[in-house]
């Protein structure tokens, strides 16, 4: 989950395949006994009292970094940013999936200075984006950014987060310490929360950035995951770990065409929504008819949802599925960026889902 903003339309393909696989088997949830109450009481405020002795401990960022953090609000959504400077250039790092349906975009630190882009920037192989400026404005120091974040930063190094959480508008710090590096990737244990995606990772023992806060992932743990969880040694502390990509390790950058960007966004975000609503009338869910397009091409066959699984329409079902194929293959045909990348290949994946859900109609 990108920690900007969450859709829950991408995992519709699970819902399909329960609908049409298994029949709904629920379930009573059991008491629990005063025993297990207590124990978990008592874990909550172990965790809690650990949380708020690593606040204590946690160094705090001076006011001059602090006022390179930016909050970034659009029409669609909010995230966070800071200032700069990468290849000679001052910009403003966010992440790329901050960008995303937004028409205009509201700049400010905590200072109340606006600022104004003029360019675009986009990192071929990371989530990460450069709004380009003039220049500086006074009374800004850019923040540093490391050169060779895994020779800098040691594991379990503390870092500070600064960002924007649940878009209220307020930089808020959190800390945390370095879990792991990868190739592209650093794993922190900072808890964030949406708003804070494009957030600095800052090493507190030499300030400087070694991450742009990108993602948060909840992982699904077995039975022998939770038993090796369990054990003091183990790294994975929590069902949700966090995640940056590395500014040191982006291998090129290209301009960022705002209006393919947003094309490209455009219909993606129609391919989901087409998806959805395929989803919904193969589930007779009434939300199908929430869809326009959708409602249009009933209609127009003159049909209603019971009369379809009765008949032997091809032409209408591949109506239906053009439905969402077109906006797909649209935003495949277009340039596309990295955050589009992943969407694409999602969305086929949930084509094919759908597609084969429909061929059993006759």
């Amino acid at each position: 989950m990108k920690i900007c903003e969450y859709s829950p339309i991408r995992y519709l393909t699970f819902f399909i395949i329960v609908s049409f696989t298994a029949l709904l088997v629920s379930k009573s949830q059991e008491t629990p006994t005063p025993q297990l109450a207590a124990k978990e009481a008592e874990a909550a405020a172990a965790e809690a009292s650990q949380a708020v002795d690593a606040t204590e401990k946690a160094p705090s960022l001076t006011n001059e970094q602090l006022n390179a953090v930016v909050t970034i609000t659009g029409d669609t959504g909010c995230g966070t940013g800071f200032v700069s400077v990468v290849k000679g250039k001052p910009c403003i790092i966010t992440n790329q999936h901050v960008l995303v349906g937004q028409s205009k975009l509201v700049i400010t630190n905590a200072s109340g200075i606006t600022f104004r882009g003029n360019g675009f920037i986009a990192a071929k192989n990371a989530d990460i984006a450069l709004i380009t400026l003039e220049k500086i404005p006074d009374g800004v120091i850019p923040l540093s950014i490391a050169e060779k974040a895994n020779e800098l930063a040691q594991l379990n190094d503390s870092t500070n987060i600064p960002g924007n959480s649940k878009g209220d508008g307020v930089i808020t710090v959190t800390p945390g310490k370095v879990i792991a590096f990868g190739p592209q990737k650093i794993e922190i244990s900072n808890p964030v929360f949406a708003g804070n995606s494009g957030s600095p990772i800052i090493h507190s023992k030499s300030g400087k950035v070694i991450g742009v806060l990108t993602e948060a992932t909840l992982i699904k743990l077995t039975a022998f995951d939770k038993a090796a969880q369990a054990n003091p040694n183990s790294q994975i502390k929590s069902e949700i770990r966090y995640f940056g990509h590395r500014i040191d390790m982006v291998t090129g950058w290209e301009t960022l065409d705002w209006k393919k960007f947003s094309e490209t966004s455009e219909a993606i975000k129609e391919g989901w929504a087409q998806i959805e609503a395929a989803c919904y009338l193969l589930a007779d869910n009434p939300k199908w008819k929430e869809n326009q397009k959708l409602v249009e091409i009933i209609d127009k066959a003159n049909l209603g949802r019971a009369k379809i699984t009765g008949i032997t329409l091809l032409n209408l079902k591949n109506v239906i599925k053009q439905s969402y194929q077109e906006p797909i293959q649209r935003a495949s045909r277009l340039q596309h960026y990295y955050i589009h990348k992943d969407d694409i290949t999602r969305l086929k994946a949930a084509d094919q889902e759908v597609s084969a859900a429909f061929t059993p109609i006759k």
